[in-house]
């Protein structure tokens, strides 16, 4: 489609077009209208010294018994990252949580072991074999 007739002049200068304005009068800048702000002091604690996270133990209850015992892994980790985040009393409870759970698992394997082996010498005649 052709552009429509008619006359166009030359084109005209943005700076005519568009002057520049001062920023601010003759008197200088304008009053300034933002209160002044305080600045924050922020103090960094240090980081206690990190508390046993009990991974060891989870390892050896997932041996044992894999539910408790991964359990008991996930809270031994949870106990690490929490210290990383500057959380110690957080890493303290997780690092708590997984030594009660791993030893909930290896006392639950124990018993499940000792009334394996009750059963066994009542029903099937002992280690010497059956009957």
């Amino acid at each position: 489609m052709p552009p429509p007739k008619g006359n166009y002049g030359p084109p005209q200068d943005p700076q005519e077009m568009y002057p520049m304005k001062p920023m601010y009068n003759d008197n200088g800048p304008p009053p300034q209208t933002q209160q002044p702000y305080a600045i924050e002091q922020v103090v960094v604690q240090s980081v206690g010294p990190k508390p046993p996270n009990n991974l060891i133990i989870s390892l050896v209850s997932m041996l044992c018994n894999p539910i408790f015992g991964a359990m008991a892994f996930l809270f031994s980790r949870m106990s690490d990252k929490a210290y990383k985040l500057g959380h110690t009393d957080l890493a303290r409870r997780y690092g708590r949580f997984a030594m009660i759970t791993a030893v909930i698992g290896i006392c639950i394997t124990a018993v499940i072991g000792i009334i394996a082996a009750i059963v066994n010498a009542a029903y099937l005649g002992g280690i010497g074999g059956y009957r």
